[in-house]
């Protein structure tokens, strides 16, 4: 026997009440928020939704023949839906259905369809090109590093930036160097610091904090102190966040082998 317990409903705009999103589904899943696409999202985030149910006491097959022709119906009179696919497919309204589980090829090319010819809009990947080449990231320009070659011995006292620029090194291994993860980098190495971890040992930084002031210390030192995450604690010290338990970085100051550039 069928179970008819499913619906197809709309998600519509708060802001309007236009249609923006048609979906098939039993229980709460009309409600539910996670779990969904990331069109779906800024959608939501931007104007809000509401739930309109469109026909409920639906088969399970009946529900997936009403979403499909929804969709190509709004589709086709230039109603913009944040719908991946053109529907009929999907578990028994749990999120997640598909984890663990191989997709049947004709969903994969619904999906493939779906997203060909979606076009990013050239901003942001200006601003991310901004924001990464030349020396405009802060993680390859917070300080002066002291680096070694194990073969000549020459020295140089650069940013990360710079010594790539100068020896034709890749960022990526030169940041790895510099934070442990590789002995040297096309044969050089931070000054002192062979056999250590540089991330641990060899970066100080100025903290501040409203409650405990400035403390100058490395970043291992005051996860310890201040019971932290070291990998939030990087993202603050690379730029990528702004702050780890109330903690700012001010400045990368003196260690061995490393002063601020400031």
């Amino acid at each position: 026997m069928t179970e008819n317990c499913y619906y197809v409903y709309y998600h519509r705009r708060l802001t309007d009440g236009s249609i923006f999103y048609v979906g098939k589904g039993k229980g709460r899943r009309s409600k539910i928020t996670h779990k969904r696409n990331k069109f779906w999202q800024a959608v939501a985030n931007k104007h809000g939704f509401y739930v309109d149910e469109l026909c409920s006491e639906l088969s399970e097959s009946d529900a997936f023949s009403l979403e499909i022709s929804e969709i190509s119906r709004l589709k086709g009179s230039g109603v913009r839906l944040t719908n991946i696919t053109d529907g009929g497919e999907g578990g028994s309204g749990a999120p997640g259905y598909w984890k663990g589980k191989r997709r049947p090829k004709e969903t994969v090319e619904k999906m493939r369809k779906a997203l060909t010819g979606r076009k990013v809009d050239p901003e942001i990947y200006r601003k991310r090109s901004e924001k990464m080449s030349g020396s405009g990231h802060p993680r390859y320009n917070a300080a002066l590093i002291d680096f070694e070659n194990i073969i000549t011995g020459e020295t140089l006292r650069l940013t990360l930036h710079d010594f790539c620029l100068k020896t034709g090194s890749q960022k990526s291994n030169a940041w790895s160097m510099v934070y442990g993860r590789l002995s040297s980098c096309n044969f050089w190495t931070v000054k002192g610091m062979r056999g250590k971890n540089p991330r641990l040992v060899n970066i100080f930084y100025r903290f501040y904090h409203c409650d405990f002031g400035e403390v100058v210390c490395t970043q291992s030192d005051l996860c310890r102190r201040h019971n932290l995450k070291m990998p939030n604690l990087s993202k603050v010290c690379n730029g990528q966040r702004k702050s780890c338990g109330g903690w700012k970085v001010i400045e990368a100051i003196h260690g061995p082998g490393i002063t601020s550039s400031h």
